[in-house]
C-alpha cells in the first residue's frame, strides 16, 4: 500500500500557526517525521509528499528511511499505483492493515469514523485516477489523531507521549544523582530531574524540570 500526503497546510495552533504543519513539533520532533516512520513500520511501501513547501522536502533526507519518498506538485500527476491511502491532512493515525485494504477494494472511499466523523483521509484503489471520492466508508478499528486547535494539539502530544510514539528518552536530559525511572516511562526532551527523583509508569512533556526526591507514579 501506498501513501500520499498532502503538506501544503500551516498549522492552526497558536503559536505555532506559522509553522507548516508537517513540521509541527510532537514528541520533539516533526509531526511528518513520526508520521513515515510510523507509515514504514506498518508496511506501506512508498510516501508523495503533495504541495510540500522547501523546508518540509529536506526533512525526508535526515531520516534513516529504507521506504521510498517521492515529491508532487498536484494530485494531476499522480495515480493509485497499488493500494492508495490519500490523507488531505495530516495527523497521527492507529491503523488497522486488513481493513484499510478491504476498503480498498470495494472502491475510492472519504473515511468516517465508526460514529460517522468525517476524516481527512480517503482509500483508492489500485489504478483508478485520485478523483474525489463519491462513497462514504467507515473506519471501525482505525484511529486518526489531528489537531487543529491549541487544546487539540495539547491531546494529541499527550496520547502520542503516553503509547511511546516518541523517543523514551529525549534529547538534552540533565539529571542529579540517582535518577531512577522504569522501562514504562517516557521523558521528552530538555528536561531537568533533581537528585534522586523515582520515575515509574510516568510521561514527561518536553522541558519538564523535578524537584529532588520527587517519587512520581502513573503520572503524565
Amino acid at each position: 500500500m501506498q501513501a500520499i500526503l498532502f503538506c501544503d497546510k500551516l498549522t492552526d495552533c497558536i503559536p505555532l500557526h506559522k509553522c507548516p504543519e508537517a513540521l509541527l513539533p510532537v514528541c520533539g520532533e516533526p509531526l511528518l517525521s513520526v508520521l513515515l516512520r510510523y507509515l514504514e513500520t506498518r508496511g506501506f511501501t512508498s510516501a508523495t509528499l503533495v504541495a510540500a513547501p522547501e523546508e518540509v522536502r529536506r526533512l525526508p533526507d535526515t531520516l534513516p528511511l529504507q521506504m521510498p519518498v517521492r515529491f508532487a506538485r498536484s494530485l494531476a500527476a499522480l495515480r493509485a499505483e497499488e493500494c492508495t491511502l490519500l490523507l488531505r491532512r495530516l495527523c497521527i493515525p492507529e491503523w488497522d492493515m486488513g481493513e484499510l485494504h478491504m476498503l480498498c477494494a470495494k472502491g475510492a472511499a472519504r473515511l468516517l469514523t465508526a460514529e460517522g466523523h468525517p476524516l481527512p483521509a480517503e482509500v483508492h484503489p489500485a489504478g483508478s485516477p485520485l478523483l474525489e471520492p463519491e462513497e462514504t466508508a467507515a473506519v471501525r478499528e482505525s484511529q486518526f489523531l489531528t489537531a487543529q486547535t491549541p487544546a487539540e494539539y495539547r491531546e494529541l502530544l499527550k496520547t502520542c507521549l503516553s503509547r511511546g510514539i516518541g523517543v523514551r528518552i529525549g534529547e538534552g536530559l540533565r539529571c542529579g544523582q540517582n535518577v531512577q525511572a522504569d522501562r514504562s516511562s517516557i521523558i521528552g526532551n530538555d528536561c531537568i530531574l533533581g537528585k534522586n527523583v523515582i520515575l515509574e509508569d510516568t510521561v514527561l512533556g518536553d522541558g519538564v524540570q523535578v524537584g529532588d526526591g520527587a517519587v512520581l507514579r502513573g503520572c503524565t
